[in-house]
């Protein structure tokens, strides 16, 4: 499988943006064990959407599909579950996490090292909240949980967005408030996103006294946490949400408008979540021309972004984003001038590192200068990059990034190992076309 790709002369005009497809499936994956109706409204058109949806089905939730919305009633899951494949990677905690609560057994089968970590780091977490060892079976084709029966007895910590939304499903799912102690910003991020579902959080220290701001600073400074106790409840309702414009394929396409000339493209209502924003604040760091409304409407906040091009600068920045995002930020700086240090958090670091590579090996055929630590990412950009054969490894994020790269880099791009009919490589490329072509009929008239 492969695809060309050529850099653009002009990008212009306004473009709508499918749902996010991450929120989506986390809307999908906690609905599911609710109790209650949801209404999807805007949903993602990405094939894992649908993959999730038929899962779902299998597995007895009431679910319903129309041509823009998703409705479910989360009626959980009966007997044993068998966790296909079916579920996507950036849903299985919480997946597993809620049918743990539910089912007499969950059954998930060895797959790629990824979702093996996934779920070691899944179970690791439902041990410390109080699963016995005799309740989990490590398997050579499988893992197997039988017979979790949540009652909390000590605030569980949790330091990653994933360790937050594995305490968030088994606090749904079994009904009982979850305490946590929350070590890291990223767990808050989970909970900003989890909020408008029906999460609520408390603080049972609220009458002992707290440090003052001075004190957390000093402790900051000394290299001490500061955390935050807090639990979990759940309050979820009957419901109709609807899901803002997917933040990779925003990111994607900001980050194409800001590398070619001459480019004034509108994207609208962008999901405007924590956790999402990094891309768009590292791009206006970087000297980028790149302003956005904030949009505070429905459940969740939103965003249009207008976007122009201009001649960017290397940052330093510390990630704290989703995979794909990253990526896209490495591919932007290889034309920036200068050094771009990307840091990784801790949970950043436990990204595939397959997917780091591939994109590092891409864009050094281009001509870009560029290191892979464990740390992050060094990128030192030029504007003299030059398409070549690059290989996505059979990733479609890397392939998203390479395509952003291919679109600023002089001649002609052709990326191996991944369909163009696949997401979001898809609806970049539609979108792409759709604004280059606008620019051409602006011109004609």
């Amino acid at each position: 499988m492969q695809f060309e790709i050529c850099n653009s002369r002009h990008l212009s005009g306004t473009v709508d943006l499918p749902g996010d497809r991450l929120l989506t499936l986390m809307m999908l994956a906690f609905g599911s064990v609710t109790g209650k109706q949801w209404k999807v409204v805007h949903p993602s058109p990405a094939p894992d959407v649908n993959n999730l949806c038929g899962f779902l089905l299998e597995s007895g939730v009431t679910l319903s599909r129309s041509e823009d919305c998703i409705a479910l009633e989360g009626n959980g899951y009966t007997g044993t579950l068998h966790v296909t494949d079916e579920v996507p990677d950036s849903v299985l905690h919480i997946i597993v996490a809620a049918a743990a609560c539910i089912v007499e057994r969950v059954v998930i089968p060895r797959s790629t090292e990824s979702r093996n970590r996934c779920i070691r780091q899944t179970i690791s977490l439902l041990q410390r909240m109080g699963i016995v060892s005799s309740a989990v079976s490590d398997a050579s084709e499988s893992y197997s949980i039988a017979g979790f029966r949540f009652s909390p007895e000590k605030p569980v910590e949790v330091s990653t967005a994933r360790e937050m939304e594995i305490a968030a499903a088994v606090a749904l799912a079994s009904g009982t408030p979850a305490p946590v102690v929350c070590v890291c910003s990223e767990a808050g991020s989970a909970i900003s996103r989890l909020r408008p579902l029906g999460l609520k959080t408390s603080d049972p220290q609220k009458d002992k006294t707290t440090p003052s701001p001075l004190e957390r600073r000093l402790a900051r400074i000394a290299g001490e946490k500061t955390p935050d106790q807090l639990v979990l409840d759940w309050h979820a309702e009957n419901a109709v949400v609807e899901v803002p414009g997917d933040a990779t394929l925003a990111a994607a396409l900001a980050g194409a408008a800001a590398l070619t000339p001459r480019s004034d493209v509108i994207i609208r209502r962008v999901l405007w979540e924590p956790g999402h924003r990094v891309f768009f604040e590292t791009l206006k760091r970087m000297r980028g021309l790149i302003d956005w409304t904030h949009i505070r409407r429905g459940a969740y906040d939103s965003a249009d972004l207008h976007v122009r091009w201009s001649a960017l600068e290397g940052v330093q920045v510390t990630a704290r984003t989703v995979e794909a995002e990253l990526l896209l930020v490495a591919a932007v700086a290889s034309f920036a001038k200068g050094e771009t240090l990307v840091r990784c958090s801790d949970s950043a670091q436990e990204c595939d590192l397959y997917a780091r590579k591939a994109l590092v090996d891409g864009l050094e055929m281009f001509g870009a200068h560029v290191g892979n630590y464990p740390e992050g990412i060094v990128v030192k950009g030029g504007p003299d990059l030059h398409g070549n054969l690059v290989d996505s490894a059979g990733m479609s994020q890397v392939a998203l990034a390479l395509a952003v790269a291919g679109v600023a880099a002089g001649g002609e791009t052709v990326i191996f190992g991944c369909a163009p009919d696949e997401y979001p490589l898809c609806s970049f490329l539609e979108l792409m076309a759709f604004l280059a072509q606008s620019q051409k009929q602006r011109r004609e008239r």
